[in-house]
């Protein structure tokens, strides 16, 4: 089975993230609770002793996503998963666990993807930004968001992300 890319890739993330429903758990409660109190109280993601990479990390920035309002946040799936790591209804998301810094070529990649399905980047990082990327996501509207698994903080990486840090997904 080949790897979907390029513009297959596109489409796929389109069809395949488009009113899909999480069956988890934890977002059917999230769901309920929101629907039948009104009320989003979701707790902050905890630290993770021994940090987190890979599938790992995922699931900690969907926890992120979570906290800050975006509470239909799905890890993906399938052919979605070579496309983006995290989606919900108003967002995609890629997460780059790996150390060292973000490359920029994962920017303009969220920001093309974004401009034909209709929803808004977010990257979320381990590693440095070099400025020139912290840019780049600027002028491309992909909002930056640095996370540190073991010390369980968020923060901004760029002018976007710092905002949806402070304000939240539910509001852009």
């Amino acid at each position: 089975m080949s790897a979907v890319t390029g513009h297959a890739a596109d489409s796929v993330v389109v069809r395949r993230c488009r009113g899909v429903k999480d069956d988890s758990v934890a977002s059917r409660a999230v769901v309920a609770r929101v629907r039948d109190t009104g009320e989003m109280n979701i707790d902050r993601p905890q630290p993770r002793q021994w940090g987190a990479t890979g599938r790992e990390a995922a699931e900690l920035c969907r926890e992120w996503m979570l906290y800050l309002g975006a509470v239909d946040t799905v890890l993906s799936q399938g052919q979605a998963s070579e496309v983006c790591d995290l989606y919900s209804s108003r967002w995609l998301a890629w997460v780059a666990s790996r150390r060292g810094n973000l490359d920029a070529e994962l920017v303009e990649r969220a920001a093309t993807t974004c401009t034909k399905d209709g929803r808004q980047a977010l990257v979320f990082v381990a590693g440095g930004v070099f400025p020139t990327v912290q840019d780049r996501a600027d002028a491309l509207a992909v909002g930056l968001l640095r996370f540190d698994a073991r010390g369980g903080d968020l923060d901004g990486a760029n002018a976007l992300g710092r905002r949806l840090v402070a304000s939240g997904l539910a509001v852009v």
